[in-house]
């Protein structure tokens, strides 16, 4: 039996709740990959070596935030503190809910705000791996 997810989960920023664009939100906990390299062992034949790339461990958030007048002085905020945002998502798996908590976290783009009818930013922030509940 499957699991069925919310494409509205909770998102919180440094424990205040924020109002997202449904759907938009991405995100990787940051587990670090691994690299594969073939080593050469004579007579055509080669063998494989296998590591983990620790600097691939780098947790990722991103949503699209509602443009609306307070939303640049929220991103300034964010902007400020540089390796201090926690992000929190809360999120209903099947009948359970899942916390997902990064911490560590910087504003990683220069956002860029689109100015429409459905106006709206996207925010990326990027450290620490996150913490699964």
């Amino acid at each position: 039996m499957g699991f069925k997810t919310s494409s509205t989960p909770l998102i919180k920023v440094n424990n205040k709740e924020q109002k997202i664009v449904a759907g938009s939100l991405k995100y990787d906990i940051g587990d670090v990959a691994v690299k594969v390299t073939a080593y050469s062992i004579g007579g055509g034949k080669t063998e494989t070596g296998h590591a983990e790339d620790a600097s691939t461990g780098i947790g990722k958030v991103s949503f699209e935030l509602p443009l609306n007048k307070e939303v640049n002085a929220v991103i300034a905020d964010w902007k400020s503190k540089i390796n201090g945002c926690v992000i929190q998502l809360l999120e209903k798996m099947g009948t359970e809910v899942q916390t997902i908590v990064f911490q560590g976290h910087s504003i990683v783009n220069n956002p860029e705000r689109e100015v429409s009818p459905e106006g709206k930013v996207t925010i990326e922030f990027e450290g620490d791996p996150a913490e699964v509940f």
